[in-house]
């Protein structure tokens, strides 16, 4: 009897086990699949920067230079990390990452080996976005996702391309949050490194999600302390491929700044605490005790409601407030400024 108990136990415990065996292999062919899929279109980018005329590498016993010299008055700056092809003319859309160091040269490796010198088209500093042209034809862009294929909840796959290595990094996690980082990103629990910025997060379907980027959740790019956290974050695809055009002959895209402070406890609108003297919002005579209520068709109750719907425009752009102000309701329309102290 006990044996024809563990019997009838083993069969119970057994049947759960292979049938997630089987939903293991499946999701590994179907991720294999997604990652071929999009391989073709995602290059490697290296940054090489000049330095200093007085610099001596260190040498060894047998008077080798060490270090990671690439050649005499050079050496690799931020990279290798990754970019997307974006277009057949050799457009290529990555993240800032590697531009914190001011690169003299980037080359542009694609996935059969051929490398190009790229020049820098345009960046865009609130997404950290930045676009390179190489003198190439026939290259195959990547698949974007459509923006509803953003769900939390879904497989994601981060994907990187670098150090010499024939097949790309891989590591898949789930898409575990959207509109983070001011409304700008989602947020993935892949993990990612910096060979992966400027990578795709992909979908099992082989579309890119978004862009990887190394934003932080305080503001601003990451540091090294992110890259172990467990949370990554991404431009979504529809905001990515929105920006390309700009970037193309826009030179630099910095955040739109408004110039207001609000009070964190107002409801029913967003109630102005301070106005920045000379900037936008001082131009167009906002005061404090003012109520931001809409930018554009979008209705703002909450502080953070106002900030990402900010953070989906430009330093340049015109955007239009519905602002109340005791009893009088007015629209005001003005153009958002620079933050203070960009480009510097």
């Amino acid at each position: 009897m006990r044996l024809t108990c563990f019997a009838v136990l083993g069969v119970a415990l057994g049947a759960p086990l292979a049938a997630q065996s089987r939903d293991e292999g499946a999701l590994e062919r179907v991720t294999k699949r997604a990652i071929e899929r999009v391989a073709v279109g995602v290059v490697e980018i290296e940054a090489l920067g000049g330095l200093e005329e007085a610099f001596q590498a260190p040498t060894n016993e047998a008077g080798a230079e060490e270090g990671i010299l690439a050649r005499k008055g050079f050496k690799q700056a931020y990279g290798p990390s990754t970019g997307l092809v974006v277009r057949e003319d050799g457009w290529i859309l990555t993240s800032t990452f590697f531009l914190r160091r001011k690169p003299r040269h980037l080359i542009v490796t694609t996935h059969d080996g051929k490398s190009y010198l790229a020049t820098l088209a345009g960046q865009d500093e609130a997404r950290a976005l930045c676009l390179l042209k190489v003198q190439a034809k026939g290259l195959t862009p990547v698949t974007w996702a459509a923006p509803e294929a953003l769900r939390v909840g879904r497989y994601a796959i981060a994907l990187g391309r670098g150090l010499g290595y024939e097949h790309l990094a891989v590591s898949r996690g789930i898409v575990s949050g959207l509109n983070r980082i001011g409304g700008r990103a989602l947020q993935s629990s892949a993990a990612i490194s910096p060979m992966n910025y400027g990578g795709p997060l992909v979908s099992l379907e082989g579309e890119v999600l978004g862009i990887l980027v190394p934003l932080s959740m305080q503001g601003g790019q990451a540091s090294v302390e992110i890259y172990d956290s467990g949370i990554g974050f991404a431009i979504p695809a529809v905001d990515a491929v929105a920006a390309i055009p700009r970037l193309s002959k826009a030179g630099v895209l910095r955040p739109g700044f408004l110039g207001v402070v609000p009070d964190p406890l107002s409801q029913d609108g967003v109630r102005i605490a301070q106005v920045s003297p000379g900037s936008p919002a001082a131009q167009a005579g906002l005061e404090p005790g003012d109520t931001i209520t809409a930018v554009g068709e979008r209705a703002v109750e909450r502080a953070w409601q106002l900030r990402h719907a900010l953070g989906a425009h430009y330093a340049g752009d015109e955007v239009e407030l519905s602002v109340s102000r005791g009893t009088e309701r007015k629209t005001l329309t003005l153009t958002l400024g620079a933050p203070p102290g960009a480009g510097k």
